[in-house]
């Protein structure tokens, strides 16, 4: 290029790192400052020549040596060294291919850090040689080197890239150790992989480019990395990977078939990619998370199954009548039950394509299917006056998928919150009140008779509501009253409260564990840099819990659900519970010495505020659920009406407080409230709504003070005519006894 014309003097600029590898990588001196224009320029040109005369002549598969120099005498012509150079070629070309997806990737990624300990200015680097790089590499090399590797790469190197796309998409996501335990594994095999291989794309993108990005640095708008980027593509990705595990063969080669194992721990991470209640991202980045969260639990099972052996009475049942619902979901029941893993992920298969294949067919009931017998043969042993099974489908799965929420497995269980998510979908009306209900009271009419459930199974119920109330959005309103009835007011409430109190000795061997899940005490894996990143989500997210607090989990989770509706639903419809959920926030962070629901209090009282910013917006931007606010309806006056003063009053003591009960999550989430109402208080809107009431209450007194005036007024002219008359009917009185004694006295 034009740098290298001109004798310009490298040095080496990347030293030998933790991992070993010694970077080749080089730095321009005495290089006179040149206005971005030129340096795309130069760059361009530069990574032109590496791929018209490196990569397209391996990738079209022509022999090196007539490339570099044609004119040098002709090597030997042995088929075997050429096929050598040739198979080798390719891998080199789809390698270069994998390394600059993974850097482009890395740099997207939200909260990607310095993994080689350099500036910001070798990420714009890289960013630059990644952006000329790509276009030119996808437009003159041929599809099937780039992703296959040639003719030889096959189904692998599709794999490996799937597992490079979603393996960078996990950055950002932490994924709770106390769930299943293996997930702190995951999260350390994933980031050592994704580590090394961006070590050796950068090594390859600053090779590519070789300038120092110092005079363009004031010429170039830092832009914050595009997740929703990532997550988009990362999500395309994942449903091809689920349409070749359907739709593909049952069994590949143990290859391909090693990669797909190696891929589920990226899986396993990405099913917590929705589960952060405390992290709030926009609308379209969580739309995303829910799908993808949904596609990697079944991508899982879909793996895991294929290690499952098939029944000998199945074979082959081409010919074989088509089976009932009933009848596939007893089989799917009957999987779930099994010891082996992999049978019981084949049997969250089944599950998964009954429930989608009614859902899109819409039936309402399976005695409206068309297999139904007119005329069925009574069998005289049985009993005719025993009624028959409900067999509503709507409750038939939610009974299969809670039999799934048993399962140890996070990704049996997982699948089962999936299929109730996805029935809610469809037929709201039907699933949100029967979910609701079950979480509440415990208990779940299933083929007509009531079924009470787990603690376990309640608080995967409420995992399953969250789901279902962020993929509803606006639609949601319409079932805030009878939600909220049930959650604040609901029946069985009370046998959510702990039956005993822990003990010191558990309270504090509680607290130990939790400082040091806080203090990355068990992240000896992570680097430096990373640390503090870690440690704060660590302390956003929550921490560890016992299973001691099993009970407090439950009442933590309906506060959570209560939480999310804050978020999800129009705050002019939320205003008429906020005095309850006030309160509620209030009493909890002041009366409970539970750890969960202390949390889960602090995240209400900062949804509250949250509420009331998202109410501003609403009227700024002339939404319908902001034009049409009313004073009664306003959250804002309705939460200063109802003694807000008093909650900004506990946040503060529990944000102060280093007693018994100090929780770094509850005083994470207990600032972020204050800070919310702090911006609240700075636009003067608590002002507003004091004078607004102040001015409301006096127009009251004033109407109540003419209303009692006029009252007087009447009752004083009544008074007056009264009298009057009275006396008007004296002085007639005492004229007509004056008549009649004038009358005597004449006769």
């Amino acid at each position: 290029s034009w740098w290298d014309k001109h004798g310009y003097k490298y040095k080496v600029s990347i030293p030998e790192g933790k991992n070993g590898m010694t970077g080749i990588a080089v730095d321009l001196e005495d290089f006179d400052e040149k206005d971005i224009a030129t340096i795309l320029d130069t760059l361009e040109t530069r990574v032109s020549f590496v791929i018209e005369r490196l990569i397209v002549p391996l990738a079209s598969s022509i022999r090196i040596d007539e490339v570099i120099n044609s004119t040098n005498e002709k090597q030997d012509d042995d088929d075997d060294d050429v096929a050598g150079i040739t198979k080798d070629g390719n891998k080199l070309v789809s390698s270069f291919f994998h390394l600059l997806l993974i850097c482009y990737f890395n740099v997207m990624s939200k909260g990607s850090k310095q993994q080689d300990g350099n500036s910001q200015e070798n990420d714009l680097e890289s960013q630059f040689a990644i952006m000329v790089a790509l276009p030119m590499l996808c437009e003159m090399c041929p599809p099937d080197a780039l992703i296959l590797g040639g003719r030889e790469g096959g189904g692998k190197s599709i794999l490996k890239m799937m597992k490079v796309i979603l393996s960078s998409a996990t950055s950002g996501i932490e994924c709770p150790v106390d769930v299943d335990p293996r997930n702190g594994e995951n999260a350390l095999v994933i980031k050592e992989e994704l580590k090394q291989q961006v070590t050796m794309g950068r090594v390859l993108t600053r090779s590519l480019s070789n300038q120092s990005l110092e005079i363009v640095e004031s010429d170039i708008a830092e832009q914050d990395p595009k997740e929703e980027g990532l997550l988009s593509t990362a999500s395309v990705v994942l449903s091809l990977l689920i349409a070749m595990l359907e739709l593909g063969i049952k069994r590949r080669i143990p290859e391909e078939e090693l990669i797909l194992e190696s891929i589920l721990p990226t899986l396993r991470h990405l099913t917590f990619a929705e589960r952060n209640t405390s992290v709030k991202p926009d609308d379209d980045v969580a739309q995303i998370q829910s799908e993808m969260s949904e596609m990697a639990t079944h991508a899982i099972a879909l793996i895991v199954s294929r290690g499952a052996v098939e029944d000998e009475m199945k074979g082959d049942d081409e010919t074989s009548a088509p089976r009932s619902f009933e009848e596939i979901l007893e089989e799917a029941e009957r999987d779930l039950r099994s010891d082996q893993p992999p049978i019981r992920a084949r049997g969250l298969v089944t599950l998964r394509h009954v429930a989608r294949a009614w859902l899109m067919e819409g039936l309402d009931e399976l005695s409206s299917s068309s297999s139904r017998q007119l005329i069925e043969e009574i069998d005289g042993s049985v009993n005719r006056l025993e009624p028959a099974i409900d067999m509503n489908p709507i409750r038939e799965i939610f009974r299969v998928c809670l039999v799934a929420m048993e399962d140890k497995e996070s990704y049996v269980y997982f699948a089962g919150i999936q299929t109730i998510v996805a029935a809610a979908d469809v037929r709201p009306m039907q699933s949100l009140p029967l979910v609701t209900r079950a979480l509440c009271a415990g208990v779940i009419e299933l083929r007509g008779k009531d079924v009470h459930l787990s603690m376990e199974q309640r608080i995967k119920l409420a995992e399953a509501l969250l789901f279902i109330l962020r993929r509803r959005g606006d639609a949601i309103n319409d079932f805030i009253p009878k939600l909220m009835q049930l959650l604040i007011y609901g029946k069985g409430l009370d046998s959510m409260r702990s039956k005993r109190f822990l003990n010191k000795a558990d309270m504090d061997s509680i607290r130990k564990e939790a400082h040091e899940h806080f203090n990355s005490s068990n992240l000896s894996n992570y680097s430096d840099d990373d640390d503090g990143g870690i440690k704060a989500m660590r302390v956003s997210a929550g921490g560890p819990l016992f299973v001691a607090e099993e009970n407090d989990v439950l009442r933590s989770a309906c506060i959570n659900v209560a939480s999310e509706l804050l978020t999800v639903a129009a705050p002019n419809i939320m205003a008429s519970y906020c005095f309850d959920l006030v309160q509620l926030a209030k009493s909890a962070l002041v009366l409970e010495t539970s750890r969960p629901v202390r949390r889960s209090a602090a995240l209400m009282a900062r949804e509250i505020y949250s509420a009331v910013l998202r109410e501003l917006d609403l009227v700024l931007e002339g939404h319908e659920h902001g034009a049409s606010i009313i004073p009664e309806q306003s959250l804002l006056l309705t939460l200063s009406e109802c003694g807000e003063e008093a909650l900004q009053v506990t946040l503060e003591q529990c944000v102060s407080n280093t007693g018994d009960n100090y929780d770094p999550a509850t005083t994470a989430r207990c600032e972020e409230a204050l800070k919310l109402r702090q911006e609240i208080s700075a636009l003067g809107l608590f002002a507003a709504a004091e004078i607004y009431i102040m001015t409301a209450e006096q127009e009251k007194e004033d109407l109540k003070a003419q209303l009692v005036r006029k009252r007087l007024g009447e009752e004083s002219k009544n008074r007056g005519r009264n009298i009057r008359k009275l006396f008007a009917r004296g002085r007639s009185n005492r004229r007509k006894k004056g008549s009649e004694r004038e009358l005597k006295q004449g006769k």
